[in-house]
């Protein structure tokens, strides 16, 4: 991301509490919505290792960061309830019937962690 220095003065910086995921979201979603452009080159390419800071795609904190944020995301930073309650009843108990199918269980218990976590108010950070 490439970001002015005036876009941070205007909204601030990324919203810590997020600690993995989302945080990039939010902060383009708060950005846009104070009128900034936000620009993306399709033609520029980029090589990473899948959620290596999570320890991997499947991982319990993967599972965890992800659920949460979202749900925070959703419920608290945009008051977007719809899109909430889509997540918390129609996209989560899918992921979690999906991964339980894979065999994917760290993640099934990452993601039932944070979904707690998000109505408990905890902000943990597990690595």
């Amino acid at each position: 991301m490439l970001i002015k220095k005036q876009v941070f003065n205007d909204i601030g910086y990324f919203y810590e509490p997020y600690f993995l995921t989302v945080e990039d979201l939010d902060f383009c979603w708060r950005a846009r919505k104070k009128g900034w452009k936000i620009v993306v080159n399709l033609d520029s390419c980029l090589w990473h290792k899948v959620s290596a800071s999570r320890q991997g795609e499947f991982s319990f904190s993967n599972g965890y960061y992800g659920t949460r944020n979202r749900l925070i995301f959703a419920f608290e930073r945009t008051n977007n309830f719809l899109g909430g309650i889509i997540l918390l009843f129609l996209i989560i108990p899918a992921r979690i019937f999906q991964w339980t199918l894979m065999g994917r269980f760290n993640m099934v218990k990452g993601l039932i962690l944070g979904t707690l976590d998000f109505f408990r108010k905890r902000m943990f950070k597990f690595r």
